[in-house]
């Protein structure tokens, strides 16, 4: 809890409850000198927790007796929350924001300090000051805001408002500098202040609260010593009538068993086994009564409440069970005589009042014992409230040692603005040096950028110059054809590596399956270059033969072909000239290799959906479904669809393809076509053009078909595997037998 400008009072209370002896107050500082000895001579009272009756009031023992000044007339004008000027002594002038917050009641002593009856609490300079201003110093310390400074000054000898040379702020009564005390430092303080008072007052209700209840525990257990005897006496009255009735009982004899006997009267006795073997127990009369009255009427079970107890009662098992301990013993039924069942109702009614008793004793031990904890909670919180004590000195003392750290702390907080300050100019520093580098980056990564799009329009340039370019012919053009192996930094390997790679596709799983496979992913393990001199002679009379055809014109182009286009030499028109993929049998690979393509031959193994040519893809994918691999070569396996080898080595010829005029096909055309469709104009186009159903076609990925085996060129041999990792629709078919 925090509390500013007030203050709680913490009352001293005795730390030894066995003494007798009156709290003293601590010594007299006031100016008027020691308090009248009239007042001194009644000892105030004291709490004591040896068993003696409590203090009836804890505040009227707590009470510091001390001299009650006479207040004066504006002290008796003084109430709660009214406003006043309050003279500060270290400044030298009247501080006009004070208010009053209490007036004592009664003569206190709080934190060693005694406040006498009429004091007055103050609290000022916009609350961060509090004092208790005596009665004797009332006029002189405080005034009223409506008050005359010269008169105030005159009547109470205080220096009026404005009269000598005032004090500059900041210094002290002999004019040395007052130091600035950390406010967050001395706050804390003041904060920890306030807590232990309001600790101190908690605990002074909590002792009150304790012996309150032992003062309940007390009279409570009075009432129980009380009903202690009570009970002993009427024990001792049953025990004298007992006696009594023996005597006249055996007075008796003889003759009254006898006509008892010969009356047979006799009277029915319920008892139950308290101890095994025979340790039988009468019950109570009302029980007793209860447990007849049910075997009267037959009942087999009933309940019945005994001893503070209740009992479930089988009447045909006999036996009684207790309803909270689920405890069972046995019970029984027997027919005693008349003066017998006197007898034994006597003793058992004795057995019950000394059992009674003896529950009053425990009770009784009970209530001592916690008598005996309040006493030891009250001593802990005298103790509580002595170390609470202490702790607010410690506090004080610390408080008034902080002035020497403050100073330090100035020191200390100058020399940090300065670093800060410096700090703070290399840090603007630091952020142009940033500027620039960033700026050095930025132009660094565009060029960067600039070059890498140069390099790599350079090196699409190589690529285009090598492939476009036919290789040179031998010496002997009559030799026969042979095969070239790259070298992996060949550009012409780079530039078909690359192609090879791009070119693979997603696929159906099968025909008219809607489900798509992952494209293949195949490792190049070499590539060689296909030269035969005489292929390679007929291809190029092709070309001239097919340009002097058209030297007007350039060949009108096919959209939406992604292949390797090899460029127009200088003096030529465009012929659609590409690198197209054709996959077939190893053994195919190596006639193709030997006599060039045969495009009557087209089709004799897949099919020839728009005539009998030869057939190309622009995807490498497409072409690796019709290649067989080196083990089936091993087995004289020459057909695709037998291929169960998902990671043998395969290869795809890469071709160059005069497609010249080409039409483009929506839909099959005939199986038994042998040459290309006629244009408009008369003249036979030079190949066809299977579009994708994207496109209107029927296929998945585009298909070139040229029927004239001069206007193909096999250039290239790629040998490459499938990863084992590849899930293509290849793949799955090889590995499945499908």
């Amino acid at each position: 809890m925090k509390m500013r400008g007030n203050r709680e009072h913490v009352y001293k209370v005795n730390q030894n409850p066995s003494a007798h002896e009156a709290i003293e107050p601590p010594p007299n500082t006031r100016e008027e000198g020691p308090p009248p000895p009239e007042l001194r001579q009644a000892p105030p009272k004291v709490i004591e927790c040896d068993g003696s009756p409590p203090a009836p009031d804890l505040f009227e023992s707590l009470v510091i007796p001390g001299p009650t000044a006479k207040r004066s007339d504006a002290a008796a004008a003084l109430s709660e929350g009214e406003k006043v000027h309050v003279w500060s002594k270290s400044r030298g002038i009247w501080i006009e924001d004070g208010v009053v917050q209490e007036i004592s009641k009664v003569d206190v002593q709080i934190l060693g300090e005694p406040i006498y009856k009429g004091s007055v609490f103050v609290v000022f300079n916009e609350g961060s000051n509090s004092k208790w201003v005596r009665p004797t110093d009332i006029q002189r310390l405080l005034r009223r805001p409506g008050a005359s400074p010269t008169a105030q000054a005159a009547a109470t000898g205080s220096p009026a408002a404005g009269a000598g040379t005032p004090m500059a702020p900041g210094t002290g009564k002999d004019g040395t500098e007052e130091q600035a005390p950390n406010a967050d430092a001395v706050a804390e303080l003041q904060e920890e202040l306030r807590q232990a008072r309001g600790d101190l007052l908690a605990l002074s209700k909590s002792n009150k609260g304790l012996l309150t209840q032992l003062k309940r525990a007390r009279s409570s257990n009075t009432a129980l010593q009380q009903k202690l005897d009570d009970q002993t006496q009427m024990l001792q009255k049953e025990q004298e009538f007992n006696a009594a009735l023996v005597d006249g009982l055996r007075q008796q004899g003889t003759r009254t068993c006898s006509k008892a006997s010969d009356r047979h009267e006799t009277v029915a006795c319920w008892e139950y086994l308290e101890q095994e073997p025979d340790a039988w127990r009468r019950y109570l009369p009302d029980a007793e009564k209860a447990l007849e009255e049910a075997r009267s009427d037959k009942l087999p079970e009933l309940t019945i409440s005994s001893s503070g107890f209740r009992y479930r009662i089988n009447l045909s098992a006999m036996t009684q069970t207790n309803v909270e301990t689920r405890r069972t013993c046995t019970i029984r039924r027997r027919e005693i005589l008349l003066h017998a069942d006197a007898v034994l109702k006597m003793t058992t009614e004795t057995q019950t009042l000394r059992g009674e008793n003896q529950r009053l004793i425990v009770d009784l031990c009970r209530k001592s014992d916690e008598i005996l904890a309040l006493e030891l909670d009250i001593r802990g919180l005298q103790e509580n409230i002595e170390a609470k004590t202490d702790s607010i000195r410690s506090l004080k003392a610390k408080i008034r040692s902080l002035s020497g750290e403050i100073d330090e702390l100035h020191a200390s907080h100058e020399r940090t603005e300065e670093c800060l300050v410096e700090a703070k100019h290399t840090a603007r520093k630091l952020e142009v040096r940033h500027t620039e580098l960033q700026f050095e980056h930025d132009s660094m990564k565009t060029n960067m950028e600039k070059l890498q799009s140069a390099l790599k329009q350079e090196r699409q340039k190589l690529y285009t110059t090598v492939l476009s370019q036919l290789p040179p012919k031998p010496l002997n053009e009559a030799a026969r054809g042979f095969c070239r192996s790259l070298d992996i930094d060949d550009p012409k390997h780079l530039a078909l590596l690359e192609q090879f790679q791009s070119s693979m596709a997603n696929h159906r799983l099968k025909l008219g399956s809607d489900h798509w496979c992952e494209p293949a992913k195949v490792s190049v393990t070499r590539i060689e270059e296909l030269i035969h001199p005489a292929n390679q002679q007929l291809y190029e009379a092709m070309r001239r033969m097919r340009a002097s055809e058209d030297s007007c014109r350039a060949c009108t182009p096919t959209a939406g072909i992604t292949a390797f286009k090899c460029e127009v030499q200088p003096g030529w028109v465009d012929m659609n000239e590409y690198l197209l993929y054709h996959g077939t049998s190893r053994c195919n690979a190596e006639q193709i290799m030997a006599r060039g393509f045969d495009a009557q031959r087209g089709g004799e193994s897949t099919g020839a959906m728009f005539g009998r040519g030869v057939y190309f893809a622009q995807n490498a994918s497409k072409s690796d479904l019709y290649t067989t691999c080196d083990l089936c070569e091993g087995i004289g396996n020459h057909d695709f669809r037998q291929c169960r080898h998902a990671q043998g080595e395969r290869c795809i010829l890469v071709t160059r393809v005069l497609l010249g005029e080409s039409k483009t096909a929506k839909n099959s055309g005939g199986k038994d076509q042998i040459r290309a469709p006629q244009r408009d104009d008369g003249i036979s186009y030079d190949s066809i053009t299977a579009l994708e159903k994207g496109e209107g076609g029927v296929l998945d990925h585009k298909e070139f078909v040229v029927f004239k085996d001069r206007q193909t060129l096999a250039s290239f041999r790629i040998f490459y595997r499938h990863d084992s990792s590849c899930s293509c629709n290849g793949c799955q078919h090889r590995r499945s037998g499908t």
